[in-house]
């Protein structure tokens, strides 16, 4: 009676259903990174965008009467837009850390998006220098 009758489907339908839940959790938190990463492309192209705009408007305003517009104008938009850089990378880091402390002590099938975060920060780091070289050099 100790043996497993090979025919017991409930016994091996309890572990499908448990592989498939654990299966099923590692794909939601890939999705969830997924996500995170396309908010975090959105919000770079919002702020590269906003930057750049800053950029152009000060350029073209340069040659004005009062140049004190154009400096305004590209200050408050570059501004802008390196803070949206900042905001990207932060609210990004939050949601990686949370699911990484979330699902620590889970045995989920999941590939590792340490890299992601690592290459997402230095992708922030040199927009934000670039936003700042942009705007320099748009007065020399």
């Amino acid at each position: 009676m100790d043996e497993k009758d090979p025919t017991n489907k409930s016994e091996t339908f309890i572990v499908d259903s448990n592989k498939l839940a654990e299966v099923r959790t590692s794909l939601a938190t890939s999705r969830t990174y997924l996500a995170a990463e396309r908010t975090f492309a959105a919000w770079i192209r919002t702020g590269f965008a906003i930057s750049g705009v800053g950029i152009t408007l000060g350029t073209a305003l340069k040659d004005t009467q009062s140049r004190w517009i154009s400096w305004t104008m590209a200050i408050s938009l570059v501004s802008v837009g390196i803070f949206t850089f900042i905001y990207a990378w932060h609210q990004y880091k939050n949601l990686y850390h949370y699911i990484n402390t979330q699902f620590k002590n889970h045995n989920l099938i999941s590939q590792s998006y340490s890299f992601n975060y690592y290459a997402l920060t230095i992708v922030t780091v040199i927009l934000v220098l670039s936003s700042l070289l942009g705007f320099f050099l748009m007065f020399y």
